[in-house]
Formats: C-alpha cells, structure tokens, sequence
C-alpha cells in the first residue's frame, strides 16, 4: 500500500502560515506528515528518545492524540489518524514532544479534510 508522507515545518513560538496539508475523508494508515519543529524558523532536533504526539480537533469538536515516531534526523513522523480524517472539513493540530518532564508543544496548524466522492468504497 502507498504511503503518503507530506514534509511540513511547524514553528513552536509564533503562529504558522503554510498551505494546509491536504487529506482524502476516510483514508486510514497511508497518510503522514514529516515534522521539522522550527522556532522563529531555526529547527529544532528532536532526540530519539523522546515521545511524539499529533493531537487534533475535527470540526465536530471530537478531539485526540495520536503517537509518532523520532526519525533519525530529529524530525518527527505524525500519522493523520482514520479519526482525525473520519469527517471532512478543517482538523485543528498541533505537535507534542515529551522528554521525561519536559514537553513541548507548537502552535496549531491545519489539516484539510477533502470529501470522498462517494462513501460506499
């Protein structure tokens, strides 16, 4: 099966501005963001042992989190969750690093959730 991974910097310390990553309603386990955490555009590494999480807000106002992975060029992978994309519409995200009692979160970002054409697939 394919695997879209769709690369993305999120700032820590001010609001982002990039095009919406965009995803397809109803895909599951094929849809990923590369994370590169930025602050005032520097990146930020991410040590591998550190814990990572997507947490995301649908437009009916259901809300999750969803684990990822340190890749080993500090970046992180993020899936877009079957929950996060079970509605079309803008997701409401932001990224989560825990370090033992360190945690650092970004600042929002958005995922646009494109309609299917037809349910029943």
């Amino acid at each position: 099966m394919a695997k879209v991974i769709q690369e993305i910097s999120v700032e820590v310390a001010k609001p982002n501005y990039f095009p919406n990553p965009i995803a397809k309603q109803c895909d599951c386990n094929s849809r990923f963001l590369k994370v590169t955490l930025v602050d005032e555009k520097v990146p930020i590494t991410i040590e591998k042992c550190a814990e990572v999480y997507i947490n995301a807000n649908r437009i009916d106002g259901k809300s999750g989190s969803y684990g990822g992975e340190v890749n080993d060029d500090g970046t992180v992978t993020v899936p877009l969750h079957s929950e996060m994309l079970e509605l079309a519409g803008d997701v409401i995200c932001d990224i989560t690093i825990k370090n033992g009692k360190e945690k650092l979160t970004s600042t929002r970002f958005v995922v646009d959730v494109e309609r299917v054409a037809a349910q029943e697939v």
